[in-house]
């Protein structure tokens, strides 16, 4: 099973954690964690995705040197807020996740790095770039956005690493959800907000809705 963590770049100044492990770290833009009223600024001076498990807080970002170059960084901080340690990688994180009861980070290219022996090691799982897990109830379902229209053409998709189906989907700013069972997609296509429900298992488009409108949220979708 794959337990995914989603932390979106903000403006926020604290993060608190809802949705993995123990909710007792915050944590901010300039890398200071909060635990229980204490307080650690660690290496990082930009942080901008965290996990939290059992043992401590992982935090991705980057160290930005006297050149002010970024270099991207993974942190963990231990709960009492004592031990630190530090890893470099070669692109920036994009996502935290667990898969086979294992801690791993996926980059912005797509590749996934496994945490074995106090260290990121190079995992046999590869995703589309810019890719972020949304499901892990059945298999594992992603999506990638569709890029900037000023910077490429194309468009994102939603896919499963496993079961190899994909479909094209024109979505950028609301993060694809699963709901029920399907998958939730919102795109903009000719003009107007087009809502897909994906089946999981096979990819297979089952409704399909054109409106002006836009819902609250994407489980709230009346096709």
């Amino acid at each position: 099973m794959i337990r995914p963590c989603i932390f979106v770049l903000a403006t926020l100044l604290a993060f608190p954690f809802s949705a993995c492990a123990q909710t007792t770290f915050s944590w901010r833009h300039d890398g200071v964690v909060v635990n229980q009223g204490q307080t650690l600024q660690t290496e990082l001076q930009n942080a901008y995705a965290g996990f939290e498990t059992d043992e401590g807080l992982y935090l991705a970002g980057f160290k930005i040197d006297q050149t002010r170059e970024n270099f991207p960084f993974v942190v963990f901080i231990s709960r009492n807020l004592e031990r630190v340690n530090s890893w470099p990688l070669e692109t920036m994180a994009g996502q935290f996740f667990e898969y086979q009861q294992k801690l791993h980070v996926l980059d912005v290219e797509g590749k996934a790095f496994q945490f074995e022996s106090n260290n990121w090691r190079r995992a046999n799982l590869t995703f589309k770039p810019n890719s972020i897990i949304v499901s892990t109830s059945r298999d594992i379902v992603a999506c990638n956005p569709a890029p900037l229209t000023k910077i490429a053409n194309g468009t994102g998709s939603c896919y499963s690493l496993f079961k190899q189906w994909s479909v094209d989907a024109n979505w950028r700013a609301a993060q694809p959800r699963i709901c029920d069972g399907e998958l939730i997609i919102q795109e903009h296509k000719d003009g107007s907000l087009h809502y897909l429900a994906v089946d999981i298992e096979s990819g297979k488009v089952l409704k399909s809705l054109y409106t002006e409108k836009a819902f609250s949220g994407l489980c709230l979708v009346s096709f």
